[in-house]
């Protein structure tokens, strides 16, 4: 039987009120095959579960209001008006950045504590995000208006998610389709006002959004994530009959972040299951994800220093904002909001994190790869692996194929094109209803330093090659001659675009990836390839 990641219950007729649990997780190179489990207990109605997810109490102290990005009450004042008067293209006239006009009208529409919180994350994360987005800002080709269009945003935003966080958001993803013209759809959004998602995917936006708006649009994007992730910590509280108001056992509380964790990777959702069955597949989260273990220390280890962040900011020494980093009293008891803060933080870091992974995958690959350094396998040495009793590499040829991870150029000699592989969705290891996390692209660190050092989106032939000779990879060295096969294909870029080669566009990352051909993905034609789970081609075709 084929494996997918569904709990499906099965009731028994002798027993109305239990059932026998089947755990079954989708097949891919870092979860193992399946779990199956048989089990009965005895449902027991939960008033927490019934009657929704618990939500922390209200506290009766006025929180400090935080300072503003350019003075953000104001604006909000004045967007909420404008939303009122239905001009929603004025709010910019409000302020001095297109930027704050934008969280200003998030805010104003989240109203209440919710558009207090998003002024507080806009704060705290916007700048950051605007100097990480500063060097593909600068090379992004922009329209007559001198602003982003739809492509350019939905490309810089998927690249960003993609190399800072392992994320591939539901909406930038393009999944081997083009970089189209319609804005993205980003699922995350999808929980805004829609006056307010409106703003951003373009509806009211003919003329594109300007470059300084895109850091507040990943700075959205990232507090949606948070909040769904936080919301979804309620729940397991309610679970393990936790209080959110009030301080918890330390141990507790970061085995309730665990469990969090636990149904990302999972790709299933603890709402509404009973206490029981959740402990259940939290006990065997060993034997669906190997590195489990080492899941839980790194949760120990992010605990641990964002509480020693924390006990900086308390004695002085940093200007970190109060109150969003956990900390622990003398009886060892931590609260919700210090949970949640940890919770926040593994979602940003744990992509990062587990990417030693996905280098483990990649060094097994090169250690099978056919002599000329071309980052290829051959196909019958990458499935000699599976047939050899290794439960990775056992995707069949029909998947990897709909993944791009194939060369077919010779028919009589199929070949699987590493970087294509490691990055795939079969790589995948957390599912959420916004994003997935996946291996990281090494190609987007190599295209940062290139944008980094050319500053525009395009430039002569002899420049970008002086550029990438001098950037080394995990496989290639820096400082090196490029071959003449290497000049060629990229002087016949420049000759077919007026003397000037086009840092974004499929010729150019073609030729990154013959230039670094372990690190950066080939990429097919549009179209002629799209990325899906392995579940999601098993119901489609009946393999994977």
């Amino acid at each position: 039987e084929a494996c997918s990641r569904r709990m499906q219950p099965r009731p028994l007729r002798r027993r109305p009120f239990s059932f026998s649990l089947r755990i079954i997780v989708r097949r891919n190179s870092r979860l193992r095959p399946c779990v199956e489990m048989p089990f009965a207990f005895v449902v027991v109605p939960v008033p927490a579960l019934r009657s929704g997810r618990p939500r922390p109490a209200a506290t009766p102290t006025a929180r400090p209001r935080p300072r503003v990005i350019g003075s953000m009450r104001a604006l909000a004042a004045a967007a909420l008006s404008t939303l009122a008067a239905g001009q929603s293209a004025a709010v910019g006239a409000f302020s001095d950045s297109a930027r704050d006009g934008s969280v200003a009208r998030v805010a104003a529409a989240l109203g209440g504590e919710r558009g207090w919180e998003y002024s507080r994350a806009m704060e705290m994360e916007v700048p950051s995000l605007a100097v990480q987005l500063a060097p593909t800002l600068a090379c992004l080709p922009r329209n007559d208006h001198g602003n982003l269009n739809a492509a350019a945003v939905r490309y810089a935003l998927h690249r960003f998610f993609v190399r800072e966080r392992g994320w591939h958001v539901v909406g930038l993803d393009p999944r081997g389709q083009a970089w189209n013209a319609s804005w993205p759809q980003i699922r995350a959004l999808g929980s805004l006002p829609e006056v307010v998602r409106n703003h951003w995917e373009g509806g009211v936006r003919p003329d594109g959004l300007a470059p300084e708006e895109l850091p507040a649009l990943a700075a959205t994007v990232e507090y949606l994530v948070h909040a769904e992730a936080v919301e979804r910590l309620q729940g397991i509280y309610g679970l393990l009959n936790l209080s959110v108001s009030e301080q918890v056992a330390e141990g507790q509380a970061l085995k309730a972040v665990a469990m969090n964790l636990g149904s990302y990777i999972l790709g299933k959702s603890f709402q509404g299951v009973p206490p029981s069955a959740a402990l259940l597949l939290y006990d065997q989260m060993p034997k669906v994800y190997p590195n489990w273990p080492q899941v839980l220390e790194f949760i120990q280890q992010t605990a641990s220093a964002l509480r020693q962040d924390s006990n900086t900011h308390a004695s002085g020494k940093s200007d970190s904002p109060a109150g969003m980093l956990p900390s622990a009293d003398v009886s060892g008891t931590i609260g919700f909001p210090a949970a949640s803060s940890v919770t926040r933080t593994l979602s940003d870091r744990f992509g990062p994190w587990q990417n030693f992974e996905c280098k483990a995958i990649k060094t097994k690959l090169v250690e099978m790869e056919e002599e000329g350094g071309t980052g290829r396998v051959k196909l019958s040495d990458f499935h000699a692996g599976a047939l050899n009793g290794n439960w990775q590499f056992g995707e069949s040829t029909a998947y990897l194929r709909q993944l791009g991870a194939l060369d077919e150029e010779n028919p009589a000699n199929v070949r699987v094109i590493i970087p294509n592989y490691v990055t795939s969705l079969s790589n995948c290891v957390v599912d959420s209803p916004f994003y997935s996390v996946c291996c990281i692209n090494e190609c987007e660190e190599l295209m940062l330093r290139v944008e980094r050092r050319i500053a525009r989106p395009e430039a002569s032939a002899a420049e970008v090659a002086a550029v990438v000779a001098q950037i080394s990879s995990a496989t290639v060295p820096a400082n090196r001659t490029l071959s003449a096969l290497q000049w060629q294909r990229l002087n016949s870029i420049a000759s077919k675009n007026g003397g000037l080669v086009p840092i974004y566009g499929r010729l150019f990352a073609q030729w990154m990836h013959h230039a670094f051909p372990r690190e950066c993905p080939y990429p097919h034609v549009s179209g002629t390839t799209q990325q899906m789970t392995p579940s999601q081609f098993h119901q489609e075709v009946g393999e994977s």
